[in-house]
This record gives C-alpha cells, sequence and structure tokens, in this order.
C-alpha cells in the first residue's frame, strides 16, 4: 500500500488517497476553470477529502461503466437523465480508520517455511458501517470528522417526501413488512431508494457482539413523475434479526428488548420530508429471548436444519488467538483495548506445533485419514443399464434412476468427470454425455483458454449501486442470452465475496460492503441466468477478501463473523435464488482449504441452507497445495483444472471413496441435466439479437442512472450539508 518507489508516488501515502502529482493536477483546474466537477472512475472506496474543496462544484461516483456506459454519463451532466446510485460501500475521510487496515495485506508466520501465510479479521462483525455506526453510537469516534460519505448515501435532481403506510409487525419465524409511499417533491422525474434498517438491543454481558445498525431490508421505485407517488413493501424476516452466539448458545438467538426499525436514506441519517418531519421508527418487541436451536426453540424458519457451531477451530485461531492472545477480536464492550493500532500488533505470529501440524500436512490442513478411510458396502461401475444422460431431464434428484445412470460409470469417468472441469464439463461416453462449455464472467464472458471475451458490463459495485432487483434481474436475463449465444452453458459468476477492505484488488469484481446488499443484488442477476438455463458458479466461498498471498493464505476469523458477513451473501442467494453451483476459494479457512472444508461443503451450505448445486473450485492446477482426494471426502464436485486432478488410489481403490466420486457425479450430472448443457438452442430466445444493441444499450443507460451524486452543483452545498448534520444531531 505504500507508495515509496512507485513513480510519481508519495512516501508515507497509500494508493487510495491523491498524490502530490494528482494534488497539482486538481489545483491548476480549480485555478482555471470556472466549472469543476470530479468523476470518480474507481470501483473501491478512496480518500475524497478533496471533493470538500470550495472549487470542487460538484463530484459524481461512476463506479466501472463498463463497455458502453460512457456515454449515459453525458446525459446525467446534460440533466437529460436523473442519476439515483446510492453508494454500496462507506467512504472515509482516511481509510485507516478501518479496523481491518491494519489487518490487511503480507503477514508471514515465523516458525515455519511453506505455505506459511496468514492474515486475522480482528474486527469481527465491525466492517464498514457497522463500525463506524457502532463506535460512534458509543463515542468512539466522531462520526462527521471519520465519515464522509456514508453507506447508502447518494443524491438526486429531484426531491421525495416518504409517508409510511401499513405496517405488519409478524411473530417469531414470521415476517415484517412495512409500505412506504414515496411521492416525488421535485421538478424532474427520478426514482428514489428506501432503505430499512433495525438496531438492536445490545447487552455486554450478553456476550454477543451487536452492530448498532444493520440493513434489513430495501426497494427502490419506478420512475416517478414529478407530483407522482408509488408504494414500495419492504420485507425482512423476523429470524433475520438474530446475531449469531459462538461463545455460549453456539447457534443463532434473537435477543429480548425493542428492536428500532427506521427509514433511512443510508446508514447514518433517519429520512427526513420536505418540511422537516422525521420518519418515526417502528418498535418490534421481542419478548422473551429465542435460541434457535433444537434444544429450545428449534431452527430458524429459512433453515433446513439447526445452524450450530461449525467453525470452532477457526475461531479459536492458531495459538496467537487464546487466554494469553497478544490478539483479540474487536468488541464494543471495550473499543480502546481490541482497536488494532498499528501493523506491528499483527506480524510475526508464531502458530501453536499442533497448528502447525495441520497447516504443513498433506491432507488440505484438514484432518483426513486417507489410509483408514470408512466401510461401506460394494460400489457398482461399469454396469449395462441402458440410460443415458437425456433420460435424466426433469427428473427429482432422488430419483432411483439416477444411481442407475451413475453405475455405468467406469471409475475413470468417474475420477475424469471429477477432476478435469478446467472452463469446460467433459464427455461422457458411458452415459452418450457430451463436453459443455463453462467461462469466467462476473463483468462479461471471458475465456481464459481461449481469449474469446464478449461484452464488458458495468463493474458489480455499479450493480451493487443501483439497489435496484429489477433491474439485475433483467441483466440476468440478457446475460443469459449472450451466454447461449456463445455456447457456454455454465459461467463462472457472481462474485459475493465482501469489500472487507478498500485495498482488495478485486473490488470491482463483487457488490459491497454489505452482505445483504450484495446478496439481493446477485440472487437476481442469476436468477435470471438460470431462467435461460445457464449454471452459475457463485463465488469465492469463503472468507476470500484480498489478492495479497491469495493462493493459500490462512485467513483466521470467528464464526459469527463468518455467518453474518461473509457466508451471508452465499446463504441469501442460496435460499432466494435455488443457486445451481459454487466455487470455494484458493485460500485456508484457518488451517485447511475451503475446497476440502466439509463443515463449509455439506453442513453448511447443503446440510443448513440445503443446496443441492454443485462445487467446484477456483482455477486449482498447483495439487502440492490442494489435495483432490480431500475435495471428494468434503463433498466437492468438480476440479478446476484443464488436466485430471490426480485422485489417488487411497481415493478409488476404495468403496467408500467410490460413492463418494459418485455423489459428486451425481450433484454435477443433476445440474448439467437441467440446465442448458442438453438442448441448448431449446433454450435461447430471439431476444439475443438485441443484446449487443437495443436490450444491451437499455440495460447500460439503466445502470449508468444509478451513479452516485455525491456533490451536486446548486443542490446541496458542501459547507450547508455538513451544518444540516451537524443540527440533525
Amino acid at each position: 500500500m505504500e507508495m515509496d518507489g512507485y513513480t510519481g508516488g508519495d512516501a508515507g501515502k497509500h494508493y487510495l488517497e491523491l498524490q502530490s502529482v494528482e494534488q497539482e493536477l486538481l489545483s491548476y483546474i480549480e485555478q482555471n476553470y470556472e466549472t469543476v466537477i470530479v468523476v470518480l472512475n474507481i470501483a473501491m472506496p478512496m480518500e475524497t477529502g478533496f471533493i470538500d474543496d470550495e472549487a470542487v462544484d460538484a463530484a459524481f461516483w461512476v463506479g466501472m461503466p463498463g463497455s458502453k456506459g460512457c456515454g449515459s454519463f453525458g446525459k446525467i451532466l446534460a440533466g437529460d437523465v436523473n442519476p439515483s446510485g446510492h453508494l454500496a460501500d462507506t467512504y472515509a475521510y482516511a481509510l485507516e480508520s478501518a479496523p481491518s487496515y491494519y489487518n490487511f495485506g503480507d503477514y508471514t508466520y515465523s516458525n515455519f517455511e511453506g505455505n506459511n501465510k496468514y492474515v486475522y479479521y480482528q474486527e469481527g462483525i465491525y466492517v464498514g458501517y457497522r463500525y463506524y455506526e457502532t463506535a460512534a453510537a458509543d463515542g468512539f469516534i466522531d462520526y462527521d470528522e471519520t465519515v464522509q460519505f456514508p453507506f447508502g448515501y447518494g443524491l438526486s435532481y429531484t426531491t421525495f417526501d416518504w409517508e409510511v403506510g401499513e405496517t405488519k409487525l409478524g411473530e417469531v419465524g414470521g415476517t415484517i413488512s412495512v409500505d412506504v409511499k414515496v411521492t416525488n417533491t421535485g421538478d424532474v422525474a427520478g426514482k428514489d431508494v428506501v432503505q430499512l434498517y433495525y438496531a438492536s438491543p445490545y447487552d455486554p454481558e450478553e456476550g454477543i457482539e451487536k452492530s448498532a445498525i444493520d440493513l434489513g431490508a430495501f426497494a427502490k421505485t419506478s420512475l416517478l413523475e414529478p407530483g407522482a407517488s408509488e408504494t414500495v413493501t419492504l420485507t425482512l424476516n423476523v429470524d433475520d434479526m438474530a446475531a449469531y452466539d459462538y461463545r455460549n448458545a453456539q447457534c443463532y438467538v434473537l435477543g429480548s428488548g425493542d428492536y428500532a426499525l427506521r427509514l433511512q436514506t443510508d446508514s447514518h441519517n433517519v429520512k427526513v420530508n420536505g418540511d422537516g418531519t422525521k420518519v418515526d421508527e417502528i418498535i418490534y418487541t421481542v419478548d422473551d429471548t429465542v435460541v434457535y436451536n433444537d434444544a429450545n426453540q428449534g431452527k430458524r424458519s429459512t433453515d433446513v436444519v439447526e445452524a450450530v457451531n461449525r467453525f470452532d477451530d477457526v475461531t479459536a485461531g492458531d495459538g496467537y488467538f487464546g487466554e494469553n492472545a497478544q490478539i483479540t477480536y474487536v468488541s464494543r464492550s471495550d473499543w480502546a483495548g481490541t482497536m488494532p493500532t498499528s501493523r506491528e500488533t499483527s506480524m510475526d505470529a508464531a502458530a501453536s506445533a499442533e497448528t502447525v501440524a495441520l497447516m504443513t500436512n498433506d491432507t488440505s490442513g484438514w484432518e483426513y485419514d486417507l489410509d483408514n478411510l470408512p466401510q461401506a458396502e460394494p460400489a457398482v461401475t461399469g454396469a449395462d443399464n441402458g440410460l443415458q444422460i437425456s433420460d435424466m431431464v426433469g427428473l427429482e434428484f432422488d430419483d432411483p434412476l439416477w444411481q442407475e445412470l451413475i453405475e455405468q460409470m467406469s471409475i475413470d469417468e468417474l475420477r475424469k468427470l471429477y477432476g478435469t472441469c478446467g472452463w469446460s464439463n467433459p464427455a461422457v461416453l458411458s452415459i452418450n454425455k457430451s463436453a459443455a462449455i463453462d467461462m469466467d464472467g462476473a463483468e462479461g464472458l471471458h475465456d481464459l483458454t481461449s481469449d474469446k471475451t464478449a461484452n464488458q458490463y458495468v463493474g458489480s459495485t455499479v450493480r451493487g449501486a443501483t439497489w435496484n432487483t429489477e433491474l439485475s434481474h433483467e441483466m440476468g436475463l440478457v446475460y443469459g442470452d449472450e451466454c447461449l449465444a456463445n455456447g457456454v452453458t455454465g459461467m463462472y459468476g457472481m462474485t459475493v465475496n465482501i469489500h472487507r477492505s478498500p485495498f482488495n484488488g478485486r473490488c470491482f469484481e463483487a457488490y459491497s460492503e454489505d452482505p445483504l446488499l450484495s446478496g439481493k443484488i446477485a440472487a437476481e442477476e442469476i436468477r435470471g441466468l438460470q431462467e435461460k438455463g445457464i449454471a452459475v458458479y457463485l463465488k469465492h466461498m469463503v472468507v476470500n477478501d484480498q489478492e495479497t498471498n491469495r493462493s493459500g493464505v490462512h485467513t483466521w476469523t470467528n464464526e459469527q463473523a463468518l455467518r453474518q458477513i461473509y457466508l451471508k451473501p452465499f446463504e441469501i442467494v442460496t435460499k432466494e435464488a435455488d443457486c445451481t453451483g459454487y466455487m470455494t476459494s484458493y485460500n485456508y479457512l484457518g488451517t485447511g482449504w475451503t475446497g476440502a472444508s466439509k463443515a463449509m461443503i455439506t453442513d453448511v451450505a447443503r446440510g443448513e441452507w440445503g443446496t443441492m448445486g454443485r462445487m467446484i473450485t477456483d482455477a486449482a492446477m498447483d495439487f502440492d497445495i490442494y489435495v483432490p482426494d480431500t475435495g471428494v471426502l468434503a463433498g466437492l464436485d468438480m476440479w478446476l483444472a484443464p488436466m485430471t486432478a490426480t485422485t489417488s488410489e487411497k481415493l478409488y481403490g476404495t468403496d467408500y471413496g467410490i460413492r463418494m466420486l459418485q455423489e459428486s457425479a451425481h450433484r454435477q450430472l443433476y445440474i448439467y441435466a437441467n440446465t442448458s448443457g442438453i438442448g441448448m438452442t431449446a433454450h435461447e430466445s430471439d431476444t439475443w439479437k438485441l443484446v449487443v444493441g437495443a436490450a444491451n444499450a437499455v440495460l447500460v443507460l439503466g445502470m449508468l442512472i444509478s451513479l452516485v451524486v455525491l456533490v451536486i452543483p446548486g443542490f446541496r452545498g458542501k459547507k450547508e450539508k455538513k451544518n444540516e448534520k451537524k443540527n440533525e444531531k
């Protein structure tokens, strides 16, 4: 992050703040031009204090506008189009203020060689606005001095009033719904975003970390003409307000007390109408604490089985955490005592001997005994049952014909189907299965093996900033047609990793710092893709939130943060879009590689969430770090490599190992048979002919309308804005 040594870089600065040469350019422009408009063409937050300069008249965040988006920006500047985007991240004056800042980047274990990189998610759940809002509420920071633009912030060329209508407060296991009438009170047409946050009761003695505020639901209006109104309904599940208690109950807990539901324009400001009145908060009361496990009230309403501790070893850390830990997780019960203040507090960790033994074993860092696999019923292979894959289209997952089909495959075919899935899905002669094409593409199709590319869509952060699920679904449909026209049946995307830090090199590929916004937008894009018959691989699962040492870095976090922040968008997409696939990540979850994590793949995704989607690795040609046998045992289905991953005879030489390979084949073939892998032309619609032309143009304009206006000339002066915020407080 240090810019010293780079051409034009300043010592003591990071690359997300203006360097002196950039400041000189801005000063020249301010001195020589009457109107100065700053355009932030960057996916991640940067330090934008310079926007407060009096000489800056307006500022727009455009993210990454894609191959056709820049033209739309001119329409917005001309006033022909009214932008309606809202930030998907918090913009702090100093990025060092985030608790993740000192636990991000390159860290090396001091007591062993080899795969010895690590990172601590010391901040726990306090990511993005969850930190800034909570620390400010507790008096630990001055919000106005620390945060320039809140999460969810955005201006418009018009104004809106909100009126709360019917409110339904369901019981535990039910839903809360709030109707909000939105009226355009300005002079031009525009869209508005209504954000519903909840503030949970917090008791330090309870031992469960809770943010001062959490995004619970959101809705975006259609285009409203001046004077027009529209009623939107915001809905959230009561159970989703529960916090995960990994210490005591070891499950989700909905604490007793009052939950304040607040209609806000962003994470910090309650909606104030044109007449100066604030929209009243709504109180939801939980009389008695709800413990979501089988010994008490049972599972949450959206789970298949109870969610209980699965990642104690990850939470406990590597020996650097513990009773005499030098590093502890951040807690709002002791901000000053737990906040990281320098990189030195995180450097040169020495893992315990037991942890080192796991991190350097030959089973991907997990405790698998490949020499003593469990006993199993004899496995049947190479049978002559007269079936082919086309016979399976439309059959339920548990139809007994699936087992008969899979028993026709030889051991070599099972190994190939699992181990040779690099940007493709291999042919299987015994069941008359053809090969299929998978391709990279969170923002646009690009084949790393053939260099084939297609349209470049706007960056994922721009799509997050739309706060528009309808537009997201439309994008999925158009994207699906594009896949079909290019012969692609499976797409590696979307990416729902969290913007834990702006310094992640792939912020452009993920949506937001918030898991709900990320999950909701991704779910609709994926539903659109899947409606076109495209199989998706939601990625990268999980805590793959930095590019530095991305391959094999040992990532440590606690289970509350893992479930409420990092697994949450995967959970949302699973439950709302019935996701067809997932891509595991390069990094290690604690001691072990995610692609061999039985807890994550089998216990959580398949057990708790109920997915039947297939699991693939990220591109995994390094067999020294990632062990194919252990992936099979964890429930992995596909190995993303152009050459066959070498599953060993220790696995395929046993009935148990063969049966595990057959289970992987079952899941993989089920998705193949029920997506565009079979009969592609039957799924392709005539709308493809419009994709590059009109349909794509509409999408791009729709996305670019959601550019975020940070400052507008004549609309709201910067000094006035600051004074208003202080007066509101």
